[in-house]
């Protein structure tokens, strides 16, 4: 009776694990996540930051659509490789360093099996050259697809405008 019970219970703890941990909305924030981390940055090197621009990169579709109030950076459908170069010749050479996350509540919507919306704010901190500090919290709302079965952003929209200008 132990035995069977003990089976259960394991059978019941490995299930809860499984679902909690490869599902759709963990797996979305574990991608949020590394996006966030691939934009935060202190003095690197040279190779260290070409790495980072493809890490930062490999979160994004080939073209991605950017829209909202917040457009002062970035408008348009700029490709992966756009992207890429953006990071590393406008915010790696304008930032000294930068810490990004997320805040408040995140919120994602499943459009299916392979679709799905993510609104949450992210969180920016650093320090340009000459050492002028920034603080911002951007909304923003992106949407999610799953290609290849990796989950990938196809569309960004900056629900206010970010006051950040490079």
């Amino acid at each position: 009776m132990k035995k069977l019970l003990f089976i259960a219970l394991l059978t019941l703890g490995i299930a809860g694990f499984v679902y909690f941990h490869y599902s759709t909305p963990q797996v979305l924030n574990r991608r949020l996540d590394s996006l966030l981390d691939s934009l935060s940055f202190g003095t690197i090197s040279l190779q260290e930051n070409t790495k980072a621009g493809d890490r930062f990169a490999e979160h994004f579709l080939e073209e991605v659509t950017f829209t909202g109030n917040g457009n002062d950076i970035i408008a348009g459908t700029p490709t992966r490789d756009e992207l890429r170069e953006l990071y590393l010749e406008q915010l790696r050479d304008f930032a000294r360093n930068c810490q990004a996350s997320h805040s408040g509540d995140t919120n994602i919507t499943l459009k299916g099996a392979d679709n799905a919306q993510m609104e949450t704010t992210i969180s920016l901190q650093g320090t340009f050259h000459g050492d002028q500090s920034f603080q911002r919290d951007i909304p923003v709302r992106f949407t999610w697809q799953k290609k290849k079965g990796s989950w990938h952003i196809s569309a960004v929209q900056l629900l206010e405008p970010t006051g950040l200008h490079f």
